[in-house]
């Protein structure tokens, strides 16, 4: 009992001779975050431990976490916490900071209309997705953009920022029809894409194309040819409802006829020319409002072949025409280089043909003949290798000529064609009797005076078409047959005869000489009259005229006999001795007709 007492009273005293115990230190000895660096969006823990009993304030947000270890925080910024203990009167900081970096996408949404049409504006919803296929409204991440489409005009870099929510829309223009694709992609992680397919029709034509010329041809190949629309950034203009035009360097080219595409075409069509000019070739497409399109083709000559060309349609017969031989093929194309030897043939039997010719370089293909053709008609001159019989051609002339008509029967003088003496180019007209005078009267020479003693003719004509030939006028009876003699005795030269043509009449006419002699027998030794007897036969003859057709008179009438009855110009008659009338006028003398066919 004594030893408690004791014990009690010693520390009573201890007690009441000592301060009482200083307060424990305030400290705090954890704060930190787990994770300490967070994607936008993304929460970390704050974890503390301080001097029990203290009371904590966390700032940001002047926070009272007191009696708790840890507290979940969501930053949207790099953030630095501040932990506040206080406790009797102490006060302890400290710090956590917390790193906020992008919020990341899995992956992307693009979103817009199905169709497209190249070279518009396509808008496209870009949208940033989390893990879970939900819009992260918090990514803040730049997102860069690829298409399959070279030409494509695509949407620069964009980043998120907080007001757009996770999505953003941007546009693209594509140029390329088809199925084109459209990537969006995280500029940080390239994992993080979004992809999208838009179906692109061409746009509106703009020009054509031609395609399938060659590059050298042949005149006369059949060649195909495509012509396609196109829209301006070099799609086929699939819609293409336009007219196509062609047309050619070539003057001879077989075009297609203008062609409107249908839809069936689908803005490309095939066609087929035939070019048949040597040289360098253009064909051209065109359509209104499109830019046209050229192709170019170089065209050699095709098989050789000769042709003959005369300088005019028309010839004239008895005159030599020129004529040009050429070495080409069938379409005009000139062979220079041909170097054979040609002959000549005509339907003219008559003609004077070219002799054979031979072709060398110098001639570039080309040589020039004469021809004369005697045989009115249309009237060919062949030329025709003489080594390949192929190589030939032929050229034509309507040849024109004379062509007499003898008149009808009757008349007491007719003007009739010889026909042995005459041409095509010359036309011999006899004038002949075709009845017997009355006979003589009894008597002498110097006393009789009827019967005939000389003839003569005035006759109009076209001198256009005629004129004379180098003897006008023929006296001497022709011998051909049937025979006939002279009607007249025009006795020695100089003979009382002349023709001349003058002022559209030709003038013609001959007589007899009365001569006298000076005494003697001799004085009655007179040429007198002489009787007619009927034509055809002997003694019918008076004189001849013999006309030549004058080259490039036009056919037609030279004189018509039938209208000379009313032409003032006209004269004709046979004389006796006296200088009467025996045969005068349209009513003796028949006339036939001379033409120019």
């Amino acid at each position: 009992m004594k030893r408690l007492t004791l014990t009690l009273a010693i520390l009573a005293a201890a007690c009441s001779s000592s301060k009482p115990p200083a307060p424990a230190a305030l400290s705090i000895d954890v704060f930190i975050a787990a994770p300490a660096s967070v994607a936008l969006g993304e929460s970390t823990q704050l974890i503390f431990s301080a001097t029990a009993g203290a009371q904590l304030k966390l700032d940001p947000g002047a926070l009272d976490v007191s009696g708790k270890t840890s507290v979940t925080v969501t930053p949207s910024t790099d953030t630095t916490y501040t932990l506040t203990a206080t406790k009797d009167g102490q006060t302890a900081t400290k710090t956590a900071a917390v790193s906020v970096g992008a919020s990341k996408s899995s992956a992307f949404r693009l979103t817009h209309s199905d169709v497209a049409v190249a070279g518009d504006a396509v808008s496209f919803t870009v949208a940033a997705l989390d893990s879970a296929g939900a819009v992260n409204a918090n990514y803040r991440g730049t997102v860069h953009f690829v298409s399959d489409d070279a030409q494509a005009v695509l949407p620069a870099d964009v980043t998120f920022a907080a007001a757009d929510g996770g999505q953003k829309t941007v546009s693209a223009s594509f140029k390329a029809a088809g199925t084109r694709i459209f990537v969006a992609a995280d500029a940080a992680n390239a994992s993080a894409q979004g992809i999208a397919q838009v179906r692109v029709s061409a746009a509106g034509a703009a020009r054509l194309g031609l395609f399938g010329l060659p590059a050298t041809g042949v005149a006369g190949d059949l060649v195909s040819i495509t012509v396609t629309a196109f829209d301006a950034f070099g799609n086929v203009a699939d819609g293409f409802a336009g007219t196509v035009t062609f047309t050619s360097s070539d003057p001879k080219a077989l075009l297609p006829a203008d062609f409107t595409f249908a839809p069936a075409d689908k803005g490309t069509r095939s066609f087929t020319v035939v070019l048949s000019t040597a040289g360098d070739t253009t064909v051209s497409a065109a359509s209104t409002s499109l830019v046209g399109a050229t192709g170019n083709v170089k065209i050699g000559h095709a098989a050789t072949a000769l042709s003959v060309a005369f300088a005019g349609p028309d010839a004239w017969a008895g005159f030599a025409g020129a004529a040009t031989v050429t070495a080409e093929d069938r379409f005009g194309n000139r062979a220079g280089n041909y170097a054979g030897t040609v002959a000549f043939t005509s339907s003219d039997p008559s003609a004077v043909l070219p002799a054979n010719l031979t072709f060398t370089a110098a001639d570039n293909g080309q040589k020039t003949v004469s021809v004369t053709f005697n045989t009115i008609g249309s009237q060919t001159l062949t030329a025709t290798d003489t080594v390949t019989a192929d190589i030939t051609g032929s050229g034509s002339q309507a040849v024109h000529g004379l062509v007499y008509t003898n008149p009808a029967a009757g008349g007491k003088v007719r003007l009739v064609l010889d026909a042995a003496a005459s041409s095509a180019s010359v036309a011999q007209l006899d004038l002949v009797s075709n009845t017997s005078l009355f006979p003589l009267t009894a008597g002498t020479n110097d006393t009789v005076r009827n019967g005939a003693f000389a003839a003569g003719m005035n006759l109009p004509l076209d001198t256009t078409k005629v004129g004379p030939d180098a003897t006008l006028m023929v006296t001497t009876a022709p011998t051909t047959v049937p025979a006939s003699s002279a009607v007249l005795n025009l006795g020695a030269a100089p003979q009382a005869v002349g023709a001349a043509i003058s002022n559209g009449i030709l003038y013609s006419g001959i007589s007899q000489k009365r001569i006298d002699a000076t005494a003697g027998a001799a004085a009655h030794n007179a040429r007198g009259d002489v009787a007619v007897r009927p034509f055809p036969g002997a003694a019918s003859f008076y004189y001849s005229l013999r006309l030549r057709l004058t080259p490039g008179a036009t056919p037609g009438t030279v004189f018509d006999g039938q209208a000379l009855a009313s032409n003032l110009k006209f004269r004709a008659a046979v004389r006796d001795r006296s200088g009467s009338d025996v045969f005068s006028g349209t009513a003796d003398f028949a006339i036939g007709k001379l033409e120019v066919k």
